[in-house]
């Protein structure tokens, strides 16, 4: 009987039919290709994975999205992981461990979570000095705000002639006190013209108000309150509410009416004022008022905090004429003929509820209604516009305190809203640093701080920040994190500060960040200038200083907006260039030094990235996964690689969760791997893809990874899993368990048909004879290999099963013993504490007839 031998092609094929992919692999899961010198592939059982570093209880309560790897100045390694959002807390995590890998039971591990706290509805109080940028802030929610603490006013405050607004770093004063530095637009220091303590130079009574005119051109807001002290008469002393203001003077409500002969002082509580916006029926043009704005037309103003276009005014009369009601109100408003208005606590009743509106004068609105009779008890009119929120073309800055700005759509009222309720919102990121012995003289900027020695400040903490991915870095020593739509943070091991800490110039709002190298300057994506996120802007920091964002002529900060696509999905830093992937395409940014920094070319289009981590780096050439094929950027540009697998992944990914991809380079193997989600499995990872770069081939299977990190400074290529545990993979013939015990790889292939004949007879093939090698080199050879034959006549057919049969080292043949024209062989295994390669397989055959 003659004898044939099966040399299989390498690579996986799922694209062609199983009768089309002749002698080579259909199936396959858990395997991996070797080259050998004829250029074949060896196929092998894939290598396994331990537990990082040995722990026997998952790393994190929820999915670990981030990993990164790197050394201190000291030779410690650490690892830092970066985890989604708990279901139950809503909070991530961000976690670092001190390795020792000469004594893994020794390394440790610390949570270095960013904190955050907030006083959304703080009321304003905020003093300036004269020719100082120092602004003392009062905040009497959240307390105990330190050194190590910075805060983001999302509220625009103008305050003696400054608008604060954005980050800035906290200089603690008291337990409720502390101290910013403000700055103008281009990073020079911005200092007060005036300060909250202006003298008095004037009064005049005017029935029952009376206006004060100030020394200087300080400006208290309607609703601020205002002690005035020392003047002569004494009448005019006490506290007022401010009706209205304007630079340099202020009206208040006072039955003093007595001529002014000496002045005073003026001092407010509650000083500076958010803007106010004044609507204008009929009209989709908002009046911003904002003293001392500086902005001019074409600028943007930034609205960071919801703020609804509500008109309520309180009635003060109704009266009804069988089918119309007329009810008179305060404030002179109008609203438009067919608007819609809420009606309530009026009496009759009748007269409450929505009502369309069908006439309206100043002051008055009327509507059908059955009601009649005099109104007895005062309510309510209320109207609701849209809401503001985002960025809006600065318009008509004519006057120092007001510009315009516009809607969507014609308002249908009158009225006037103040930004967040006329409070301010604080954003603060909590910093715990290394503990101190007492702020003082010399802390900060001159006068930051209590003089002398006295006690630290105890900082109230904050909550751990939520973030559903993280992008990781390292700037020497120290660590760079950036948590998804959120801030850039620092951490530094020689200091071991309690927790990360925000970068406070750096953007505040970002959908990631890179360290670009050599030059070392940190790249943000997704950023923003005014907290409102650019998904389009690159913003990058001063070479070798992490602390300077605003670009000048002095340093070489700087930003581009790529002018396609809808949004940068991804950017590493690659070989010779920083990599932008936007959902289009790949876009290059080469460092070119003064003045311009950067030289942004768009390398190829339709080739953009399906995912935020899909896109990696490895020996020199980069990959990427795009929306329905795979890339890798050759001399020339991007170009395609070849899918035999594609009906496998395109066919079956879950669209909808494509951020959570995850790419997977190791370069130890030449393989590139993407973890992917599929439909099936409810949105999270557990199939995966793989690229072998030195065969050009591919096969697939079933595993979760939730973040990789390829060869380290720890060795081997780390993963997460989905049951949130930390593997080093290539440490081990084996799985690793939930508690760390070796548990069976299933590796497994199968080839397609394979014709036994090109004839019509069918073929007996009664023996096989395995070709394998059955461990590691020079190790126990104890492989046991089950083997299963499919045979059938036509490539429709469902094929008849034989075997499975067990092989192992002492195995000379098997005899199947089977008949058909097709056949398919399926290799697996399930034992621990092995390892195998496949090489060439014989089998014995003879005619037997047509059927």
């Amino acid at each position: 009987m003659p004898h044939q031998s099966l040399k299989l092609i390498p690579g996986v094929d799922q694209n062609r039919t199983p009768a089309l992919n002749e002698a080579a692999i259909s199936e396959s899961n858990l395997i991996r290709f070797v080259p050998d010198r004829q250029g074949v592939g060896l196929v092998q059982k894939i290598g396994g994975w331990s537990l990082f570093p040995n722990n026997t209880t998952p790393a994190a309560s929820a999915k670990i999205r981030a990993l990164w790897a790197w050394a201190d100045t000291n030779s410690i390694n650490h690892l830092a992981y970066g985890t989604e959002n708990n279901t139950i807390s809503g909070q991530s995590s961000l976690v670092v461990f001190d390795y020792d890998s000469l004594n893994p039971g020794s390394s440790s591990q610390q949570d270095i979570t960013p904190q955050s706290a907030s006083s959304p509805a703080q009321a304003i109080n905020i003093t300036a000095t004269v020719n100082s940028n120092v602004f003392t802030i009062t905040d009497t929610t959240s307390t105990g705000i330190t050194n190590d603490d910075s805060v983001v006013i999302l509220t625009p405050i103008s305050v003696g002639g400054v608008i604060l607004s954005g980050s800035y770093q906290c200089y603690a004063v008291s337990n409720t006190q502390y101290q910013i530095y403000a700055t103008d637009n281009v990073g020079e220091p911005a200092y007060a013209i005036y300060s909250s303590y202006p003298s008095v130079t004037n009064a005049v009574g005017s029935g029952t108000q009376v206006t004060f005119t100030l020394g200087d051109a300080s400006y208290f807001p309607a609703g601020a309150t205002v002690t005035v002290a020392g003047m002569n008469p004494a009448g005019y002393d006490g506290t007022y509410t401010v009706v209205s203001s304007s630079a340099g003077s202020f009206v208040v409500a006072s039955a003093v009416v007595t001529a002014f002969v000496s002045g005073g002082t003026a001092t407010a509580t509650g000083y500076g004022q958010v803007p106010i916006f004044t609507t204008t029926q009929g009209s989709a043009t908002l009046s911003v008022n904002l003293p001392n704005h500086n902005y001019v037309a074409g600028d943007t103003f930034a609205v960071l905090v919801s703020t609804p276009l509500t008109s309520s005014v309180a009635t003060t009369g109704a009266s009804g004429t069988g089918t119309t009601a007329t009810i008179t109100f305060g404030g002179g408003g109008t609203y438009t003929v067919g608007s819609t208005i809420v009606v309530a606590g009026v009496t009759p009743a009748g007269y409450n509820g929505t009502q369309i509106v069908t006439a309206s004068t100043a002051g008055s609105v009327s509507f059908a209604s059955a009601a009649t009779g005099a109104m007895t008890v005062a309510g309510t009119i209320s109207a609701t516009g849209p809401t503001l929120y985002g960025n809006y073309i600065v318009q008509d800055p004519t006057a120092i305190d007001t510009f315009s700005i516009t809607v969507q759509s014609s308002l249908t009222f009158q009225t006037s809203v103040t930004l967040n309720n006329n409070t301010a919102y604080y954003q603060y990121n909590v910093g715990y640093g290394p503990p101190v012995a007492a702020t003082g003289y010399g802390v900060g900027g001159y006068g930051a701080g209590g003089y002398g020695t006295g006690s630290p400040i105890v900082s109230s903490g904050g909550t751990p920040i939520s973030s559903d991915d993280w992008t990781l870095d390292n700037w020497g020593e120290t660590l760079i994190s950036c948590s998804y739509n959120g801030k850039i943070y620092e951490w530094n091991p020689s200091t071991n500060a309690i927790t990360a800490t925000a970068i406070p110039s750096a953007p505040t709002v970002n959908h990631g960040a890179f360290v670009a190298m050599p030059q070392r300057q940190i790249v943000a994506w997704g950023s923003t200038f005014t907290g409102i996120h650019d998904p389009l802007l690159i913003r990058w920091c001063d070479v070798n200083n992490y602390d300077s964002w605003i670009a000048s002529i002095t340093n070489q900060a700087g930003s581009y907006r790529i002018p396609k696509g809808s949004r940068i999905v991804q950017c590493i830093q690659g070989p010779q260039q920083g990599l932008i992937w936007t959902d289009l395409g790949v876009w290059a940014m080469q460092y070119v030094g003064p003045p311009y920094v950067y030289q942004f070319n768009e390398l190829g289009t339709g080739c953009g990235l399906i995912g935020r981590k899909a896109a990696a780096s490895m020996s020199g050439t980069v990959y990427w996964m795009g929306q329905s094929q795979f890339f890798r950027l050759g001399a020339s540009g991007p170009e395609p690689i070849k899918c035999p697998v594609w009906d496998v992944i395109f066919q079956d990914i879950d669209m909808d969760n494509v951020d959570k991809i995850r790419i997977a380079p190791n370069s130890r193997f030449g393989e590139i791997t993407w973890y992917y989600p599929t439909l099936s499995n409810g949105g999270e990872v557990s199939r995966y893809v793989k690229y072998n770069t030195l065969l050009d081939q591919w096969d697939f299977g079933s595993l979760g990874r939730t973040a990789w990190i390829n060869d380290s400074v720890l060795g081997p290529p780390i993963g997460a899993g989905t049951n949130n545990f930390i593997y080093q993979h290539e440490t081990s013939t084996d799985a690793a368990g939930a508690n760390g015990a070796a548990t069976a790889i299933n590796a497994v292939f199968q080839t397609g048909y394979f014709a036994l004949s090109e004839a019509d007879i069918k073929m007996f093939v009664d023996q096989i004879w395995p070709d394998m090698k059955w461990g590691y080199y020079d190790g126990s050879q104890n492989a046991t290999i089950q083997m299963t034959l499919y045979a059938t006549d036509y490539a429709g057919q469902t094929p008849i099963a034989y075997g499975p049969y067990t092989m192992t080292q002492n195995t000379t043949f098997i005899t199947p013993r089977m008949r058909g024209r097709l056949v398919s062989i399926k290799i697996e295994s399930n034992d621990v504490g092995s390892w195998w390669r496949i090489g060439n397989i014989r089998y014995r055959l003879q005619p037997d007839g047509k059927y």
